[in-house]
Formats: C-alpha cells, structure tokens, sequence
C-alpha cells in the first residue's frame, strides 16, 4: 500500500524560489530519492492561505520501502538536511500515512 511521509515548513518568502526548487517534484530531493527502489514521487503545497507555509509528502510504494532507503542512506540523508535548514524558518514532521485502499 502506498505511503507518504509529511512534512509542514515555514519558509522566508525570500527564500521560496530556492526551497520550491530543492523541495519541489524535480528538485534535488525527488532527485536523492529518484534511484530508490519503491519511490513514486515529492509532491509540494504551498497554502493559498499562509504566505510562505508548504506541505511536503514523498510518496513510497511502501513504508518499508522509504526505511529502507533510509537505513541504507542515512549520512547522505541528514547531510543534505543539514544543509538545506537555511531554506526554511521551521520544519515539523507531521508523520508518516498509509493510502486508504
């Protein structure tokens, strides 16, 4: 069953250009994840209500799937976190969610 991981960011309106572009379907984190056996897609909302407020879900065929990947890429994975904070004011991992069948 597929699976997203979801996330709410707080981005500087200065900065929106760059997260949308690192964050966003063919960014450089779509791309990280790109060779991944089992991932499907990113998909980035940015709120028509909140100046500078996005969802981020990166959709996996499986939760299995996306703990693999992280078991097996997890320096990379907290290196280019690290270095994408200047991007956004906050992050908050709103979890991890199973589609409906």
């Amino acid at each position: 069953m597929p699976a997203a991981i979801w996330f709410h960011y707080h981005v500087d309106p200065a900065r929106a250009g760059e997260f949308e572009t690192a964050y966003g379907p063919d960014g450089a984190w779509a791309r990280f994840f790109a060779s991944a056996p089992g991932y499907l897609r990113s998909e980035l909302h940015r709120s028509a209500d909140h100046s500078g407020e996005y969802l981020l879900g990166d959709v996996w065929r499986s939760l299995e799937d996306y703990e693999r990947f992280l078991a097996e890429h997890r320096e990379e994975y907290d290196r280019r976190g690290h270095e994408a904070e200047r991007l956004y004011r906050s992050e908050e991992r709103l979890g991890r969610f199973v589609a409906v069948a």
